[in-house]
């Protein structure tokens, strides 16, 4: 092997001159997809950010290319050639990306990669990123600026949640979705919900396969015809509501999709009532997360896990949360309670505590100004 290559910056005449020897370097990657436009694409900051590696002949060997993205810096593409894999090269691109973010003040360094991609994302992980969100076959990944502030909530995947689960969401910076504890015995939040029948409260139970310790994230659907019978009840209550419609839109498609299981479900109709309400906090599953111990112990290590600086809590968390051990942890803990915002409803005194099925169904995106702590 030659000496360790020589970093130099990838201006866009430097990029035009070598354009196919670059593309070349990831011809046998089999996520690698990007053209001369790509490479050319004319983005923010992206002629003083991004890098090339070229070895004693001059010859390019690996590149990086990054831009600005609002307050942060992304890493769009990191290709090493094939013989120098494995020697570092990589590694000296990103930290040097990173290096210069860090000088100017820059929020974070994020990267984008697709989840079949473990070596890039081993590497990554050994530099310090952390993921930060999921969707479909897509990672992004961050590392953010050293004393950066990040609020953290965490809650298991309930089925069809309340308000107050949303509003959570929407005062934190990155939601984790607890999906790697015991499922409740019993009668659960996981597995129910409540919406309005002929003007009472009433539960829509999802039928599972479950038993003692599973946890949430295999607990399997039980083989019934449950979803049309979650629909008729929707329909049968809240055909005459204003955004009927638009929200049956979305939630038909996911109860009717098959699920590999309880948390699956969860997670795509959350997601799916997040889009609606344009409730842009990334979340992640905690299963995805290196963490250990339990309860607050639990807590501490998944916050830290992504970064974290401040954790959110219900009220709830009041019985088994000591505040030292967070302040020991150099985590801020701040709770917040939701107290439910009356709305029109189609019953003649409102009811608290209903699924945002509710809300949605009778204040349609503006049920988006329910989200909020008073």
């Amino acid at each position: 092997m030659a000496k360790f290559p020589d970093l130099q910056p990838l201006t866009q005449a430097v990029g035009r001159q070598h354009a196919s020897a670059l593309l070349a370097l990831g011809e046998d990657v089999e996520w690698h997809c990007w053209t001369t436009e790509h490479l050319m694409a004319d983005l923010p900051e992206k002629w003083s950010r991004s890098l090339l590696a070229v070895d004693e002949w001059g010859r390019p060997i690996a590149y990086a290319v990054a831009s600005r993205k609002g307050e942060s810096v992304h890493i769009h593409q990191l290709i090493v050639g094939g013989e120098w894999r494995g020697h570092g090269v990589g590694t000296a691109l990103v930290r040097r990306i990173v290096e210069q973010a860090e000088a100017d003040g820059s929020a974070a360094v994020t990267i984008g990669l697709t989840s079949a991609n473990t070596g890039a994302r081993r590497l990554y992980h050994r530099l310090g990123f952390v993921l930060v969100n999921e969707s479909e076959d897509q990672l992004l990944l961050e590392l953010a600026r050293r004393g950066a502030s990040r609020v953290v909530a965490i809650h298991q995947p309930n089925y069809a949640p309340w308000c107050g689960f949303f509003a959570k969401m929407v005062h934190s910076d990155l939601f984790v979705l607890l999906d790697d504890v015991q499922i409740p015995q019993g009668r659960s939040l996981v597995h129910r919900t409540r919406v309005a029948v002929q003007g009472e409260p009433r539960w829509l139970s999802v039928p599972c396969l479950r038993s003692s310790g599973m946890l949430i994230k295999d607990v399997a659907l039980a083989g019934e015809p449950w979803p049309a019978k979650h629909l008729g009840t929707l329909e049968h209550n809240y055909g005459n509501s204003r955004y009927f419609q638009a929200v049956m839109d979305v939630v038909r498609p996911v109860l009717e999709v098959p699920h590999s299981g309880l948390a699956e479900l969860n997670i795509r109709l959350i997601r799916a009532l997040a889009t609606y309400l344009e409730v842009t906090t990334p979340f992640l599953r905690s299963s995805q997360l290196p963490s250990s111990g339990t309860g607050q112990d639990r807590i501490i290590s998944l916050v830290k896990a992504v970064n974290g600086s401040t954790y959110l809590s219900g009220p709830g968390g009041r019985a088994y949360q000591e505040p030292e051990a967070f302040e020991d942890a150099g985590i801020e803990l701040r709770v917040r309670e939701y107290v439910p915002i009356p709305y029109e409803q189609l019953t003649s005194a409102f009811l608290p505590g209903l699924s945002a099925l509710d809300a949605l169904f009778n204040e349609g995106p503006d049920a988006r100004s329910l989200l909020r702590y008073q």
